[in-house]
């Protein structure tokens, strides 16, 4: 015995949901027109016997139904969930089950609005408090909403990395200054300016941005393929932004290594080489 989700369709089932068929075949119209004692299994089901059970029959409130077909999978809002789902034509279940309908799919052409659609499907039935609709449309809606919430939060968390990163370039480099002060004496004795002095530590701050923002890159890239791959979703990458995210990691590297630069350009040779 196995507690499975137990769904029911008439003659649009093929139309409106599409369900691929592994093994088998689908419900004829016979089937829907005569109440065939026949049913379909996913293949989660499928696997609670044996992997392939057509032909085999299983019981079903106390009635015999045989298995006809193995659906690949449905659209998202009839994916079956726990053990797997159970498909019958709508005139079996409700001969079955002494049941009504309990919910009604209503497939969208192209360029129409899902929300106008669920709108007449309402007033065709007479709207009442027992009534609802549901559109995917509201569901991918809401799944948006949480997705650019959530990039929001993760650019807020990549921003302030940045600015910490920026800040310990600013820092190293500073710490550079105080630990080659004698060398810098020296280039500025035998002729270096002060420009050439400031360019050569701005382009040491670039060097490390650059090679941090790659890291932050490749880190980040390796990261949502092993998630995207372990919870099954497919994640397409943008090119375009990948390289803007590395251009403002190196131009934020770059103003932060400004006050280094200057701060070693206006050294006197004098000092730096007595102070060393």
């Amino acid at each position: 015995m196995a507690m499975v989700q137990i769904a029911a369709f008439d003659e649009l089932f093929e139309e409106v949901l599409a369900p691929k068929i592994r093994e088998g075949r689908l419900f004829s119209t016979f089937d829907h027109q005569r109440g065939s004692m026949v049913c379909l299994i996913d293949e989660r089901l499928a696997e609670q016997f044996g992997g392939n059970p057509i032909g085999q029959r299983i019981f079903v409130n106390y009635r015999c139904l045989e298995v006809i077909g193995i659906i690949k999978g449905l659209t998202a809002q009839s994916m079956a969930t726990g053990k797997g789902m159970l498909i019958l034509p709508m005139t079996t279940y409700l001969d079955t089950f002494d049941a009504s309908i309990a919910e009604i799919t209503i497939s969208v052409p192209p360029k129409r609005s899902a929300e106008a659609i669920a709108d007449v499907a309402l007033d065709s039935l007479g709207r009442g408090a027992y009534l609802r609709a549901d559109t995917l449309e509201k569901e991918i809606n809401a799944a948006r909403e949480i997705v650019r919430i959530f990039v929001s939060i993760l650019l807020c968390v990549a921003f302030v990395c940045m600015i910490t990163g920026g800040i310990g370039i600013m820092s190293v480099l500073l710490l550079t200054i105080r630990e080659r002060r004698k060398e810098i004496g020296l280039m500025k004795a035998v002729g270096a300016h002060a420009r050439q002095i400031g360019i050569m530590f701005l382009l040491e701050a670039l060097g490390y941005a650059a090679l941090g923002g790659l890291l932050g890159i490749a880190g980040g890239i390796a990261m949502t393929l092993l998630f995207s791959t372990l919870i099954g979703l497919h994640v397409r990458m943008n090119p375009w932004k990948i390289a803007v995210t590395l251009l403002a990691a190196i131009l934020l590297g770059g103003s932060f290594g400004v006050l280094p630069a200057l701060h070693a350009s206006k050294l006197q040779p004098v000092q730096a080489l007595r102070d060393e």
